[in-house]
């Protein structure tokens, strides 16, 4: 998110009326704004909203070609069941493996003990012996290879996954309810991850920026009142004041008058609801505080 307008203090005057002094600031009217990127390549088959336009958070904006993403998922899963069908068929091999094991194991118990009575020779039992040295070789040499097509079975697994996000991610939705400020691009062009697609703000929150000087920062506090005057409407628009600058910088350049272009001011924000629509990004305000 952004500030879409630069905020400047035009002007701090007061009124005097008796003993009583109202410090009235000048500033603008901005809103916070959310800038819509691409999360895939490829051309954009449809844009669905115009700037100016509102919607709603959820709402489909602009469908991303995934022609060829869909194509590259049918190649992927292709390979995927062809290892799965190694993976299967070198896990069978492993367990008639284990059973003729099994089955040497238990011979060869049976010549060690009849080697022991005399019954058999010792070249019987190295027979079998080196029967199941073999065995054991080829169980370790298939538990190898299993592991290592399982370990590409879950690589490729993944890379489906993330051509699945891929195929979402072609679908731009609203992130917010707002107006789309700003359209970037259009049906037939092409696009690829993080280039911006669209620019939109909630205007029914918008916020008076101004700058205050250090001697005046101590009378404005977090959370306090103020009152927002527009042009044209009479009475005031309440706000509250939702941040201060903890930096001082020098009043904005396009301040040139002799007497402020030195002044270190803070930036002081005030939140403001905006249901009917009365204000409107880069309008000029005048705001003063609540005692």
């Amino acid at each position: 998110m952004k500030n879409l307008t630069y905020i400047f203090l035009l002007f701090i005057f007061a009124c005097n009326e008796g003993q009583d002094e109202i410090t009235v600031y000048n500033g603008r009217i901005e809103s916070e704004t959310v800038r819509i990127s691409a999360k895939t390549v490829g051309d954009i088959d449809s844009v669905l909203v115009d700037e100016g336009e509102s919607v709603k958070k959820g709402q489909l904006l602009a469908v991303i070609n995934t022609d060829k993403t869909k194509l590259r998922k049918k190649i992927q899963q292709a390979q995927l069941n062809e290892i799965s069908a190694n993976h299967a068929s070198i896990q069978a091999q492993l367990k008639q493996l284990e059973a003729q094991l099994a089955l040497g194991n238990l011979n060869l118990g049976k010549i060690e003990n009849m080697l022991s009575k005399g019954a058999a020779t010792q070249s019987q039992k190295d027979d079998i012996q080196t029967q199941v040295d073999v065995l054991m070789a080829k169980q370790t040499a298939l538990k190898t290879q299993f592991n290592v097509i399982a370990s590409k079975k879950e690589q490729l697994n993944a890379t489906i996954d993330l051509t699945n996000l891929s195929i979402q991610d072609a679908r731009i939705y609203a992130p917010i309810n707002g107006v789309i400020l700003s359209r970037f691009h259009t049906e037939g062009e092409g696009t690829a991850p993080g280039v911006p697609l669209f620019e939109m703000a909630d205007l029914q929150k918008m916020t008076a920026s101004i700058y205050v000087p250090l001697e005046e920062l101590p009378d404005i506090q977090l959370s306090q009142s103020a009152d927002i005057f527009i042009s044209g409407k009479e009475n005031s628009i309440k706000g509250s004041v939702s941040w201060i600058a903890s930096e001082s910088e020098f009043t904005p350049k396009t301040i040139l008058t002799k007497e402020t272009r030195n002044t270190l001011v803070y930036a002081v924000e005030i939140s403001i609801e905006n249901p009917d629509g009365l204000l409107k990004i880069g309008m000029p305000v005048d705001v003063s505080f609540a005692d």
